[in-house]
């Protein structure tokens, strides 16, 4: 029993992520950019010091912001959740007029040993490790996911 408790203990450390904060710029939108991350003393809903409401629009600007969850309708400019992985952060995008939105950031900031991958509207996710940047074209939601690279964990422990 004692052994079982201590791999389940292990198992459950390997699904935890270290603390991580990941920028997103975003060019055409009522902000610059957008915070996601992980941290030990955070939860998976809104973290009052951590967490940042977004501004509200600006004239001639798409509005862009992290959902706190699917029902939400508070937009977030910061968004810190909890270390357990996976995680997939909601980006909220409406176009100004149709013009593209760019998202960008950068790869070497991104946390070792985990995956991360950005899907548009209609597209196919990306791995954000072999390219920076992201261009939206449509009104829609873009999931952005960190989950635990068991490979990589894998070839580490050996």
């Amino acid at each position: 029993m004692k052994r079982l408790l201590s791999i389940l203990f292990v198992l459950s450390l390997a699904a935890m992520a270290d603390d991580f904060t990941i920028r997103i710029r975003m060019d055409n939108a009522q902000i610059e950019e957008v915070i996601l991350g992980c941290a030990a003393k955070a939860t998976d809903q809104y973290d009052k010091g951590l967490d940042v409401y977004a501004p509200p629009m600006s004239m001639g600007t798409a509005i862009a912001g992290l959902l706190l969850n699917r029902q939400s309708q508070m937009i977030l400019y910061k968004d810190i959740r909890s270390a357990k992985l996976p995680q997939t952060w909601l980006l909220d995008c409406k176009l100004e007029k149709n013009k593209p939105l760019t998202l960008s950031w950068k790869p070497e900031t991104l946390p070792k040993g985990i995956v991360c991958s950005i899907q548009p509207p209609r597209q196919r996710p990306m791995d954000m490790r072999k390219t920076s940047k992201c261009k939206i074209i449509e009104n829609g939601v873009i999931a952005i996911t960190f989950t635990q690279n068991t490979l990589e964990k894998t070839s580490e422990q050996k």
